[in-house]
């Protein structure tokens, strides 16, 4: 929510009015990370590209999780590919699923997670490696 936003809301509080407009500005905790698994880590690519479903539970206080990154890492090459999800209706505790694509020039063999950024909708986010 913009700066412009919460002012017309708490000069027009209607329905939701300032209590609305009062989680939004008092929200300065990131969303925090409570599990993450990974689909099958074991991959073959054989040119193909492939996508990694990574699942995620969060939670966020007050404007919810609206944003999420995952980075996997190829246990033995090191290389490294990235999956985001946005919300679009945020949630306080959200469960949610991330696809990561693997081109198919990457090496097959085992992944895991390396990386995931959490930001909930006031810009508030972490990094967890």
């Amino acid at each position: 929510m913009s700066p412009s936003q919460v002012r017309h809301l708490l000069k027009h509080p209607g329905k939701a009015g300032a209590q609305v407009a009062g989680q939004y500005n008092l929200d300065a905790k990131a969303p925090t990370l409570k599990a993450v698994s990974l689909g099958d880590a074991q991959v073959t690519l054989r040119g193909q590209s492939q996508s990694l479903m990574v699942r995620l539970k969060a939670s966020d206080g007050l404007t919810g999780v609206a944003y999420a990154q995952v980075a996997v890492r190829h246990r033995d090459s090191g290389y490294e590919a990235w999956g985001n999800r946005s919300l679009s209706f945020p949630l306080g505790q959200v469960g949610l699923d991330v696809a990561v694509s693997l081109w198919g020039d990457m090496p097959s063999g085992s992944y895991v997670v390396s990386s995931v950024l959490l930001q909930d909708v006031n810009g508030n986010q972490r990094v967890y490696d």
